[in-house]
């Protein structure tokens, strides 16, 4: 922040030594003139090797304050307009990126931060700066969703977010609508198809529309996500090198990551291509495979419903919970539950060698795993009658209690508490989830459909307040001000200004005295000139001595009168209220 406030006051000075240009007045509008392009150019339009200006980085980042200080500057990104506030919004959300232009309004002599090279040509350049992440994209891929709910309360940040997700609601809702009603018709008419001897192609091929244009558009989603990942991961390589075992650890976890990030995306992609499948197998007269290929794409196509609840409040939360429950917690169990099975199934099976009723129940491995998970949940049985004639009776039922008590009562009230904590943490922050992920849902809409916002606005749906300034080639929003509370560094930027206008008045009113005396002394000249005027000798009359106020004496008096100070503490102390 003070490498920022260093930066601020002195780049003007920069900016006129870079340019050759004369380093204007402080109060002059030139200054503030180069001082707004040359602080838009550092912050905006420098990208870094990972392609992200300073704006960028701090949303990235989770730097708040610096975000907010930046976005607040004042007569650089933020200018008062009579009631209201005028907030340069560029480069905050998709839209105001798609339109704004100014890649191709960049100099010819390019600059890029490397600190591995020293320069680059326009080219490179140009190509680093085509990114396709908004601040806002940025801010809710946070991870951290306490810091990600704080950044959307800067302003204009909070005023662009509100109500930002209504819109795209109600596309969610039409989509979630639409596959249930597919489903519906998937389910009741796809069945009875199993046993058809006579298959045809039309109508039944109308299944295939519904998941042909949710197959597109997932295949694109997951290409999109699989370069960006393969791309970043370059990236890495590049910068730092590691040694085998640290980058495999690294490919495995980024590899985990990105099934989580995009498990219903993968889920879609599953059910769209058993669903083509079973299409085929159907015409090819192939029962036993075609019934097995429908019944798990139909459990695919149910649960892909779920990913729609994350775009609806009331549900949004239990949509969360399911996730983590079935990704973090499930999964931490079978890792340890499955060490219980298989070390209790390989201990029945040789001690079933020993009864053969047993043995010949459970001749294989599937079977006897089988067995051995039933016996958790309390349906297996694998005491049948005359269990007890049997010599080594006594010691398998020992084994089984020690079984039921390690896996029945110790490691599913253990699951148990586990999904407790995931309900309990999920619960807790449930208002800044699904403000973040609505922001988010919308974000990835907006990017994957770009044409969605021109449809709002042609149909009245959502209205953008954001506007584009020709001049500048700059978005801007108008706030107004009973809706802003500036942070303290922009009320101190106002409490300076306050001081310099009140300078500034003070000296015109010095220079008003100072003309009213120019003319008392004048008049005082003509009368002393004129006949009869005064008493011989006296050189100027008492009356008029006495009232002439040398400029001396008019400084020291103006700026010793408590009036006038008073005056100034009291406008300084309304401008800081206002």
């Amino acid at each position: 922040m003070q490498v920022f406030g260093v930066i601020q006051s002195n780049v003007v000075r920069w900016w006129c030594m870079r340019r050759d240009l004369m380093h204007p007045d402080s109060q002059s509008e030139v200054y503030e003139k180069y001082q707004r392009t040359a602080l838009l150019r550092l912050t905006s339009r420098i990208p870094n090797n990972e392609r992200l200006t300073v704006n960028m980085l701090a949303a990235h980042r989770g730097a708040k304050d610096m975000l907010e200080r930046i976005l607040h500057v004042p007569k650089v990104y933020v200018f008062q307009k009579d009631a209201d506030f005028l907030f340069d919004v560029t480069d905050l959300t998709h839209e105001t990126m798609s339109e704004t232009d100014w890649i191709k309004d960049r100099e010819k002599k390019a600059s890029r931060v490397n600190p591995q090279a020293s320069s680059h040509t326009l080219s490179e350049a140009e190509d680093s700066d085509k990114t396709s992440h908004s601040c806002l994209d940025l801010i809710v891929r946070s991870r951290n969703l306490q810091v990600a709910n704080q950044m959307l309360d800067i302003i204009p940040v909070k005023q662009i977010v509100e109500d930002y997700w209504n819109a795209y609601q109600w596309i969610y809702g039409m989509i979630m609508v639409t596959h249930l009603v597919y489903m519906s018709l998937l389910s009741a008419y796809a069945i009875p198809l199993i046993n058809d001897d006579s298959p045809q192609a039309w109508p039944h091929l109308l299944f295939l529309i519904w998941p042909g244009i949710i197959l597109l558009f997932e295949l694109y989603v997951i290409l999109v996500a699989t370069f960006h990942m393969c791309r970043k991961r370059d990236i890495q390589t590049k910068q730092s090198m590691q040694t085998s075992s640290s980058g495999l650890t690294n490919f495995f976890q980024k590899t985990f990551e990105f099934v989580v990030a995009n498990l219903s995306n993968l889920t879609a992609l599953s059910f769209c291509s058993l669903v083509i499948a079973w299409f085929v197998l159907y015409l090819f007269l192939s029962p036993d495979v075609q019934a097995k290929v429908l019944a798990v794409a139909i459990i695919l196509g149910w649960m892909y419903t779920l990913a729609f609840t994350e775009g609806f409040e009331s549900v949004h939360a239990f949509s969360i919970m399911l996730k983590n429950i079935i990704i973090r917690d499930i999964s931490r169990f079978l890792f340890l539950y499955l060490l219980f099975l298989f070390a209790f199934a390989l201990a029945f099976k040789c001690l079933f060698s020993l009864a053969p009723d047993l043995s010949a129940s459970y001749p294989d491995a599937f079977s006897l795993y089988f067995v051995t998970f039933n016996m958790m949940i309390g349906m297996g049985d694998i005491f049948y009658d005359g269990f007890d004639d049997n010599p080594n009776s006594t010691f398998i039922k020992i084994l089984y209690l020690f079984y039921i008590i390690s896996t029945t009562v110790i490691l599913l009230n253990l699951l148990i508490a586990m999904m407790t904590d995931s309900y309990a943490a999920v619960k807790a922050r449930e208002g800044t989830t699904w403000r973040v992920d609505s922001v988010r849902l919308a974000v990835e809409l907006e990017k994957s459909m770009p044409f969605l916002p021109r449809i709002f606005k042609l149909l009245g749906i959502k209205h953008n307040p954001c506007r584009f300034d020709p001049d500048t080639k700059r978005w801007m929003m108008t706030i107004p001000k009973a809706a802003v509370i500036f942070t303290k560094e922009i009320t101190r930027a106002n409490a300076v200004e306050a001081i310099a206008r009140l300078e500034k008045e003070l000296k015109e009113m010095k220079l008003q005295y100072s003309d009213i005396n120019d003319r008392l002394q004048l008049l005082m000249d003509k009368s002393y000139e004129t006949p009869g005027s005064g008493r011989p000798g006296s050189g100027r009359p008492r009356r008029y001595r006495r009232s002439v106020v040398t400029q001396q004496q008019l400084s020291s008096s103006t700026e010793s009168r408590p009036c006038v100070v008073r005056h100034g503490e009291s406008d300084l102390l309304n401008f800081q209220r206002s």
